[in-house]
């Protein structure tokens, strides 16, 4: 496991990557952490894109692996890993997973996606390996048929599976419609999207007994490990591991830090992990709040849905850069436009609803630019991991505004309210 301290990470990224250099060359270099401005993520990105990458890194890379993440555009973000750091990855999840939600002998059904430069299925297959505790692992796989893991989990008595809510749902909505009994399931762990209460509540029914949920963690493809769970935090808290990041919590309103429990900012890191392609004070695009005081180890936060550049519905990343491009492509008159995010408590899938404050009949126009634009939505609207997108016209006066500031906020994630 290799860690760098804060010095190796500025002095690194200062000396050997071009995009840092230059957005550095006004920071003194004693300066502390909060002196050196915030990453913009378009421009990193964008960065990132050029010269395969040569501009972001601060070596060649010649060993290791690259995975490509969520986002929904024809221009994906490509994240590259030395095999040092994703082994170092892999065992700061693997630790916290272990020995805080696992148990000596468990067996485990992998359920994420495996290819397509996916990184989870790859990371629990990896984590398994450095785990400081034995259990068994099943690599099911996020595509396999529901009877063969249905089957899977009875023949091997698996009692812990392992994969995205809306995979995990569509298993308990099989097992329900089959009729399937006396499964041994005993725990679920989920990973890229939150596992709401009421689809918990719904699969306590459908195996007839009280599951026992963890998520997997938080941690991403671009900026590396974050934070994990432990038995003691609630619905979407989390415990910063403060050997992985540097965490930060930032006012969006003001960019003022916030130290104080129960006020919600920005969640920016800077990975002690990532050194090939340097995160620092790197927007991961969730909302937060501490829930404990100030000077705590491993500090609880909890996540408060999405900022207000970028939405995730179900395992789908909507940026709103997509669809500024959407409306500029068709030339759309528009006063202004605003995505709200919801769950469903009756399908038990997430929804986004596009509303447009435009006149004219531009609903089905702009839903097909839209698709054109992010193909993963409607590749996954298709395959029932989230409800159909719902494109409503609206005037001004219905979109939903800050009460304090007036502001017209572009994301509304409703799903945490």
């Amino acid at each position: 496991m290799t860690i760098y301290d804060l010095k190796t990470i500025l002095s690194t990224a200062r000396g050997k990557s071009a995009f840092y250099r230059e957005l550095y060359r006004n920071v003194p270099e004693d300066a502390p952490l909060e002196a050196y401005p915030l990453v913009e993520s378009d421009s990193f990105w964008q960065a990132a894109r050029e010269e395969n990458g040569a501009r972001v890194l601060t070596a060649e890379h010649i060993d290791g692996r690259v995975f490509k993440s969520g986002g929904t555009t024809g221009t994906p973000k490509f994240s590259p890993y030395t095999t040092e750091e994703w082994r170092t990855m892999c065992e700061l999840l693997s630790e916290n997973n272990a020995l805080q939600n696992l148990s000596c002998g468990d067996r485990v059904g992998n359920l994420f996606y495996s290819g397509n430069m996916y990184a989870s299925y790859d990371f629990v297959t990896t984590m398994h390996m450095c785990a400081p505790i034995p259990y068994v692992l099943f690599n099911l796989g996020g595509h396999a048929e529901l009877s063969d893991v249905a089957h899977s989990v009875r023949e091997n008595r698996i009692n812990v599976l392992a994969g995205l809510p809306s995979v995990l749902i569509k298993l308990a909505e099989y097992v329900e419609k089959e009729g399937i009994r006396d499964l041994p399931l005993e725990k679920i762990c989920f990973a890229g999207e939150s596992l709401q209460m009421a689809q918990r509540a719904y699969m306590d029914r459908v195996y007839g007994k009280k599951l026992a949920y963890f998520s997997f963690g938080l941690a991403g493809n671009d900026y590396g490990m974050v934070a994990y769970f432990s038995p003691d935090c609630g619905f979407n808290e989390h415990h910063v591991d403060d050997r992985a990041c540097y965490f930060e919590l930032i006012d969006p309103e003001t960019g003022e830090i916030i130290r104080e429990p129960n006020r919600v900012g920005r969640i920016y890191i800077t990975s002690r992990h990532k050194l090939l392609m340097p995160i620092i004070r790197y927007p991961i695009g969730d909302m937060g709040m501490y829930t404990e005081p100030e000077g705590a180890r491993n500090r609880r936060f909890r996540l408060m849905g999405r900022n207000s550049e970028m939405a995730r519905v179900g395992i789908v990343n909507l940026f709103k850069a997509d669809f500024d491009r959407v409306i500029e492509r068709l030339a759309l008159n528009m006063n202004a436009y605003q995505l709200v995010i919801t769950h469903d408590n009756a399908t038990r899938r997430d929804q986004l609803s596009v509303l447009l404050a435009a006149s004219g009949d531009i609903a089905e126009t702009f839903r097909r630019a839209m698709y054109e634009e992010c193909p993963m939505l409607l590749d996954t609207e298709q395959k029932h991991m989230i409800d159909k997108t719902e494109i409503r016209l609206v005037s001004s006066a219905e979109l939903q505004y800050n009460p304090r500031t007036g502001k017209l906020p572009v994301i509304v994630d409703r799903r945490f309210i």
